[in-house]
């Protein structure tokens, strides 16, 4: 289980030293001229992906059926990162065959928390169908494969930021 709270969930961190935690930042994809909504949306399952696509083509007739049926059933997210929390990671959202920025970038996506890389690759361990694919990369080595990435997003997160 990833345990997000206080970021212990063991490793080969000296004792006492806290990791790197990443996160997707939205601005790195602004600054890089790339839109993040759409490497979401990429990653969203057919079911979702259709009703944001619906919910597109017909936003006024969508608010005005929706006004309409109160207490009917409702369609999962068309919020790209709620539907892939809710919706698109289920099944085989990560699999083996994935390259490991890839699989990091999903499980990120499904998480929507910042991850130390311990937590990351005990999360892809442990998702369903990955046992094991991920526990040839050590901790060092995916931290450094984050540090460099240039096509992600991915960026040390720095709790203190958040405050100013």
């Amino acid at each position: 289980m990833i345990r997000l709270d206080d970021g212990s969930a063991g490793g080969e961190a000296k004792p006492g030293t806290p990791r790197r935690r990443y996160f997707i930042d939205p601005e790195w994809y602004q600054r890089n001229g790339r839109l993040l909504s759409a490497f979401v949306e990429s990653r969203m399952c057919p079911s979702c992906r259709r009703n944001l696509d619906a919910e597109r083509a017909a936003p006024q007739e969508s608010a005005v059926m929706k006004s309409r049926s109160k207490g009917a059933k409702r369609r999962p997210s068309t919020d790209p990162m709620a539907a892939i929390q809710s919706c698109c990671s289920k099944g085989d959202f990560i699999t083996p065959r994935l390259p490991t920025l890839e699989a990091v970038f999903r499980l990120l996506l499904a998480n929507g928390s910042a991850m130390d890389a311990v937590q990351i690759r005990d999360g892809l361990d442990s998702w369903p169908g990955c046992a094991g694919a991920y526990s040839h990369i050590s901790v060092e080595m995916l931290e450094h494969l984050l540090d460099a990435d240039n096509y992600y997003g991915f960026r040390p997160w720095h709790p203190e930021s958040e405050s100013q």
